[in-house]
């Protein structure tokens, strides 16, 4: 399978990097190209996984992208990706922007990993709850990314809501969605962490 790794270049996300480091076959694109360009990619690869800071509109470039605006990922890129439905969108806010457009695929509300957003949301909580919060996130999601979309969904909700007594994952927790194949098939969520 050819992956397809958009991760804007900035060090607030590093972590992310955990998700599709081991993954074979992959192209990271960090920046430096334009929409017509990424879109081709798009095109060519079997499987788009993003991740970054974004918002209900897509994701952000955060200026790595020449020509690009705001986002890199926004309403101009939906086409190419309805028939993609192992995409993955692991961006703040991203279950607005996969819902308006019909999209498929794993995606985020509100993730918290940074301690300025914790306290915008009053999540009570310390920078090692943030740092367990991110590197077991993007372990699980890397340990179970190549099972079937639903296999993976139920086996990342279970393993990263070990965590219960974490806040922030707590609170991530409850904002992991999977929408299959047909836009009306949105799983919601099957299981969830009873937060302490």
């Amino acid at each position: 399978m050819k992956n397809l790794i958009i991760h804007p270049q900035d060090t607030s996300t590093t972590f992310l990097r955990g998700l599709y480091n081991d993954l074979p076959d992959k192209t990271v694109i960090t920046g430096g190209i334009n929409k017509s360009q990424l879109q081709k990619e798009i095109d060519t690869h079997d499987r788009v996984i993003m991740c970054g800071h974004g918002s209900p509109q897509g994701l952000l470039s955060i200026g790595q992208y020449p020509k690009s605006g705001l986002y890199i990922i926004d309403e101009t890129m939906v086409s190419s990706r309805r028939n993609k439905p192992n995409t993955f969108y692991i961006w703040c806010d991203s279950n607005v922007f996969v819902r308006r457009h019909g999209l498929t695929g794993f995606h985020t509300g509100m993730f918290l990993s940074q301690m300025s957003e914790c306290r915008y949301f009053e999540v009570d909580c310390t920078e090692q709850d943030i740092l367990e919060s991110n590197s077991t996130f993007a372990e699980t999601v890397a340990q179970h990314i190549n099972e079937p979309p639903i296999v993976f969904y139920k086996n990342v909700l279970s393993e990263y809501g070990r965590l219960r007594q974490n806040p922030v994952a707590c609170y991530n927790h409850s904002r992991l969605f999977l929408n299959r194949y047909e836009p009306h098939l949105f799983l919601g969520k099957v299981a969830q962490t009873q937060c302490k």
